[in-house]
């Protein structure tokens, strides 16, 4: 069985969810986790699905025919706007149509009569269309005095999920992924925030590591990867290189007379620039068979097997298994909670790793 996370956009009524999960019970598949609040997106509903690997292809193609399936990432606006409205009967509708005629949902409200002719109203308002922002107030305004104040602080799911969302568009920016990455990107976050807000703890701060550590690893790109090379001779048949980048994973390369023997081959994000500086650091480099042995299966350590396709790849026991539940959809040695399984699926969409397919071309020590 294989576990897949959709990203599906719902129409806001009753029975849509009832209609995804008898596609999914349909084809066999099992609801692993899913996620929804109504009042941080009244569409947007995340669900792991274990199924086997056609069963997936089936569950996507019946969620999308019927519109299910979120293909354009919307970046949702919430605003808290502070409107004095009558304290009498009625007073409010006109405020409510205004929302109604803009399609915006409400995420929360509230006010205190003061005993004076107005009540001060707080709404907090999902706002889907960021560019109607000013006509809708204008409008407001024409009717009752408003104001634009922070978010509430209590409202974190909301702070969270506008900061990831906003953050997944900027990362799609930033590193160049796919939308269907992308959409993984929140998906991934969105399991995070559910874990963490469960526990207690911080989400925001931990989304801004996240986005620290994006940003640190694309600043090491193209002209500014910069490495640090020790050649030693081991004898007068070997010599060793150790190549250190100064975004972290080193690789060590031992160059005999007939073979080249790697340990480890850091981010796949850095496959151009480590290949350009492995043809420049190693004598015949092209010509020579390769031998790759990898100490652990973590990204920083496998990330360029996918494009280091004409060598012969040694790993031990536990390598083998990682490399082996990757490639049939499951979650690997490093993902066995909730937790983990976001922070390694985030890891591996900022450093672009891929799963490898080294099953032909792999020993097992």
């Amino acid at each position: 069985m294989a576990l897949k996370s959709f990203v599906t956009s719902m129409p806001d009524q009753s029975g849509t969810f009832l209609r995804a999960s008898r596609i999914i019970a349909g084809h066999g598949g099992n609801i692993a986790r899913v996620s929804y609040n109504k009042a941080v997106d009244p569409h947007m509903l995340f669900v792991d699905v274990e199924a086997s690997g056609d069963a997936l292809l089936k569950i996507e193609d019946d969620l999308s025919a019927i519109g299910y399936l979120n293909k354009k990432i919307t970046e949702i606006r919430v605003i808290e706007v502070s409107v004095k409205i009558p304290d009498k009967p009625g007073a409010i509708l006109p405020v409510l149509e205004i929302f109604s005629r803009y399609d915006i949902n409400i995420s929360y409200m509230n006010s205190v009569a003061g005993g004076d002719p107005w009540q001060d109203f707080k709404f907090g308002l999902l706002i889907e269309n960021p560019a109607i922002v000013k006509t809708l107030l204008d409008d407001i305004s024409k009717v009752y005095p408003v104001d634009v104040i922070e978010c509430d602080s209590s409202e974190e799911d909301l702070d969270n999920t506008v900061f990831y969302i906003r953050l997944a568009n900027e990362m799609q920016k930033l590193l160049g992924i796919s939308t269907e990455k992308t959409m993984q990107f929140i998906s991934e976050s969105n399991r995070i925030l559910q874990v963490l807000q469960a526990e207690g703890e911080n989400a925001g701060k931990v989304f801004d590591y996240v986005r620290r550590f994006a940003y640190f690893v694309s600043s090491c790109r193209g002209g500014n990867f910069k490495t640090s090379i020790q050649k030693i001779i081991l004898s007068g048949d070997v010599t060793v290189y150790s190549i250190q980048p100064y975004c972290g994973s080193n690789t060590y390369v031992l160059a005999g007379p007939d073979k080249l023997v790697l340990i480890d081959t850091g981010y796949a994000i850095y496959h151009d620039e480590m290949l350009r500086v492995l043809k420049e650091a190693v004598p015949d480099w092209e010509q020579k068979p390769k031998n790759i042995y990898i100490t652990h299966a973590d990204v920083d350590h496998c990330g360029l097997l996918s494009w280091l396709t004409d060598a012969d790849i040694i790993v031990n026991q536990k390598s083998a298994e990682n490399f082996r539940r990757q490639s049939a959809g499951l979650p690997d040695y490093r993902e066995q909670t909730e937790l983990h399984l976001g922070y390694s699926k985030i890891s591996q969409i900022i450093s672009g790793y891929t799963v490898p397919e080294v099953e032909d071309r792999k020993s097992v020590v």
